[in-house]
């Protein structure tokens, strides 16, 4: 059955609008233009514990425990670290972990903002700042699998810093 002149034009344009949409989403991937996955499908999102036994602190000591959770909320990407330091003492440590931007954190003297740049979807690094100056510097970068992830921080001060963290994925 033939449709009608208008009809099949309409059809026609329909057909074409929708294959310009997917050649576009296409060439964007192909040419990398949507590198950062959805929020939902972040490798970093889940619960991390970190092993102490891979771990090396210097100069250190380490802490004694370490978990890292990522969540997805509206706003975009919420962190929470409740490390416990050798001597006992418990510090939760909140941030938005959104890439691109200057986040506010809570809960260490040590730095009150972290600057998110994301390389690929497993590859992050940030700059940990205190009252406008540079802190430190950390880069993650997550196993392909996404069930380990090596953070490795360095301070050059007076006593060079240099952490090389290791952790385990223990929830989605």
């Amino acid at each position: 059955m033939r449709l009608p002149f208008g009809r099949h034009r309409t059809a026609n344009v329909v057909f074409a609008n929708l294959l310009i949409a997917v050649a576009a989403l296409t060439t964007a991937n192909m040419t990398g233009a949507s590198q950062s996955p959805a929020a939902d499908q972040d490798p970093v999102l889940g619960q991390w514990r970190l092993d102490v036994s891979k771990s090396k602190y210097t100069p250190g000591p380490g802490p004694k425990s370490e978990t890292r959770t990522y969540r997805s909320t509206d706003e975009g990407v919420r962190a929470v670290i409740v490390r416990t330091h050798q001597n006992g003492r418990v510090e939760t440590i909140e941030y938005g972990a959104d890439y691109d931007s200057v986040n506010h954190v809570i809960g260490t003297p040590d730095y009150d903002a972290v600057q998110l740049t994301r390389i690929t979807a497993y590859v992050s690094e940030a700059t940990l700042s205190h009252a406008g100056k540079k802190f430190g510097t950390a880069r993650r970068e997550i196993a392909k699998d996404g069930m380990t992830m090596v953070i490795t921080f360095q301070q050059d001060s007076q006593t060079r810093i240099h952490n090389v963290a290791h952790y385990v994925k223990v929830a989605p």
